[in-house]
């Protein structure tokens, strides 16, 4: 009787930690699903009734390794590549398809030929790295166009202030100094300075051949995203 009880016991921790033999999809679900989640919902409880964190990462890295070996097991029960199905664990989100997949694909008989392995790990991994680099790509898509809609948009905000400067020109025959700044318009010319789409203050500029306005762009100060009323106005009459 008592070596009964020992094989019994030997048999549930070997299908929690063992990373031999293969598991079907109840046994999944019951060993790699449940438990690491019991032991992860103990692990929370403990550590907001304890200061100290260490039983709670204790038993979250218990249920890791027992979802890794479960998924091991299950994986081989569908004659998966071991090797990739550990890395897709690892990797975030991925590892949630990974999962789904394992518990509800039916299992497959043992198959000792290569060539005759399941590819649905490779799909999940090629799939999500098509949509991730798709995402990627959309992604820059619409803050590329966002971009070009607040560039156009501060253009816009820059030529409203031509006006006040040209006034400004025939009551004084002179552009406003670059150390006086756009703050000589106001209030006769400007009701106040215009701002760029990003919340700074358009910069004035005097020179020899008349002035220039610009923005510093998103970052706020002095590179590459600068944007300048002369190259609106030839970016203008490009399109025109």
């Amino acid at each position: 009787m008592q070596e009964s009880k020992n094989i019994e016991e030997r048999d549930f921790l070997s299908m929690l930690f063992s990373f031999k033999g293969r598991i079907n999809r109840k046994e999944y679900f019951i060993y790699g699903i449940v438990i690491p989640l019991i032991l992860i919902g103990l692990g929370l409880f403990i550590r907001e009734k304890m200061v100290d964190n260490t039983p709670f990462l204790v038993l979250l890295v218990v249920a890791l390794i027992i979802q890794i070996a479960t998924s091991i097991k299950r994986g081989r029960d569908r004659n998966e590549n071991i090797i990739l199905l550990v890395i897709l664990l690892f990797i975030p989100y991925i590892s949630l398809l990974v999962m789904l997949y394992l518990l509800f694909a039916p299992s497959k008989e043992p198959s000792t030929n290569s060539e005759k392995k399941s590819k649905v790990l490779l799909y999940i991994l090629l799939g999500s790295i098509l949509i991730f680099i798709g995402g990627i790509a959309l992604s820059k898509m619409q803050n590329s166009k966002q971009d070009d809609m607040k560039k156009n948009l501060t253009c816009t905000k820059m030529e409203t202030i031509i006006y006040g400067l040209e006034m400004f020109k025939m009551d004084n025959d002179n552009y406003p100094k670059t150390e006086d700044g756009l703050v000589s318009l106001v209030p006769y010319y400007l009701n106040d300075i215009p701002k760029d789409l990003w919340g700074n203050k358009i910069e004035y500029l005097s020179h020899k051949n008349g002035y220039e306005l610009f923005s510093y762009g998103e970052d706020g100060v002095e590179s590459s995203d600068d944007i300048y009323l002369s190259e609106c106005k030839q970016e203008k009459g490009e399109k025109e």
